[in-house]
């Protein structure tokens, strides 16, 4: 078989891919923060939920994500995993856009501990929340250390969205601002390190019925680890969607179509005239 010809099976299982979907079937909105409802978070837990099938939405919300965090503790997930997650229960994601924010924070059910009192419930004292603070003064595109942040009591009166309350929510990742020592941080202020930055030669690969082929683009958009970036051919200058897996390195999507950004058209990838892998 052709170089010429695996590139065409691959285009062929594109095509039927992006072909397929449906963008008014349903649509799943990523909630930046979000709690779960109890021992195992849900869909719903994570996200808005919408379809014009009122019985396909109250399925999609009750699909069983993973356990959920500890006390104290919690989880980050991208859309990426989200989908993948999906994929595993069996879920047709073809007929699902995805929007909203493409990673949410989870945390612990809410509980109020209670004792009783004479017969009556009572509130117990709650235990001081900690919250992540710097230890010296940080400036945009410093990757923090273990050694830059350490944990404190929160302030009862300060805002407490977004607040990072973890060191390894935010150790090893990038500052989008700078910091005063001593300042809390907020999860809205990082991002994972760039892996690819826009206007750069890439390495785009594509993978279907076993074929997998390398080629060129340029990126358009700058991306993080698992980030869906769009990039532009070499040859015809078309734009289509990938994410982005390594250092100057994306794949094309196979398994379904995530719209990161509603707006944006999307295009089938061009011609992947490179050898087999």
């Amino acid at each position: 078989m052709t170089t010429a010809t695996q590139t065409k099976i691959v285009l062929y299982f594109l095509a039927i891919l992006i072909g397929s979907w449906s963008a008014n079937a349903a649509e799943v909105t990523l909630r930046p923060q979000s709690h779960a409802k109890g021992s195992l978070v849900l869909l719903g837990d994570v996200a808005e939920v919408k379809s014009t099938d009122a019985e396909r939405a109250a399925r999609l919300k009750r699909v069983e994500l993973f356990p959920a965090p500890a006390q104290h503790r919690s989880k980050l997930m991208h859309v990426r995993e989200l989908v993948e997650l999906l994929v595993l229960h069996g879920i047709d994601i073809n007929g699902i856009e995805f929007t909203g924010a493409r990673t949410t924070r989870i945390y612990a059910p809410t509980q109020e501990p209670k004792v009783v009192v004479a017969g009556l419930l009572t509130p117990t004292v709650k235990a001081t929340e900690m919250v992540v603070v710097t230890r010296r003064t940080l400036n945009r595109g410093d990757i923090i250390r273990d050694a830059d942040v350490e944990l404190q009591p929160i302030d009862p009166k300060a805002p407490r969205f977004q607040v990072a309350n973890e060191r390894r929510a935010v150790v090893g990742m990038e500052l989008l601002s700078p910091l005063r020592e001593g300042q809390t941080i907020n999860l809205s202020q990082l991002r994972k390190p760039l892996l690819v930055k826009r206007g750069e030669v890439i390495r785009v690969r594509a993978r279907a019925a076993g074929v997998q082929v390398t080629t060129t683009a340029r990126a358009t958009e700058d991306g993080s680890l698992g980030d869906i970036i769009m990039v532009q051919s070499l040859e015809n200058r078309e734009k289509y969607p990938t994410h982005v897996t390594g250092l100057h390195q994306v794949e094309v999507y196979a398994t379904g179509v995530i719209a990161a950004d509603p707006a944006r058209p999307t295009a089938q990838p061009p011609s992947l005239l490179t050898e087999k892998r």
